[in-house]
């Protein structure tokens, strides 16, 4: 079973990196270390133990928010994490998050999240957890 529990940064520093390519921050918007500070920082593990993701989350009122999100597996880790976040987001109105991966897009639209806002190359998407 995929699991997530809250860590040191610098624990991730190495997975979370990954947000700083054009891929995924083509205006150079985000500072790591200004994100990390604003939000818990947790590890992804897979069945083995081993991590294979991280995420920074902030609370933000009723609504809880990826501030930052990277990894790699040899499974669905889109999938894995966004059941995570809906596990993690009990208590909350609705989770949401900004990316600018097409791919990542698609994958959170068959997963129940809706595009609230578009601004240049950026989407954000919200899930309601609560109707």
């Amino acid at each position: 079973m995929i699991s997530a529990a809250q860590c040191a940064p610098a624990e991730v520093i190495h997975l979370l990196a990954a947000i700083k390519s054009p891929k995924t921050d083509s205006e150079d918007l985000f500072r790591l270390d200004s994100l990390i500070a604003q939000g818990a920082t947790f590890k992804i593990m897979d069945e083995g133990g081993a991590v294979v993701a991280a995420y920074v989350l902030g609370a933000y009122g009723s609504l809880l928010w990826v501030l930052a999100a990277a990894g790699k597996a040899k499974f669905d880790l889109t999938a894995a994490i966004l059941n995570l976040l809906e596990q993690q987001g009990a208590g909350f109105d609705a989770v949401g998050f900004r990316t600018e991966r097409g791919g990542l897009v698609r994958k959170a639209l068959r997963h129940g999240y809706h595009v609230t806002k578009k601004e240049n190359r950026a989407y954000f998407l919200r899930k309601n957890l609560r109707p």
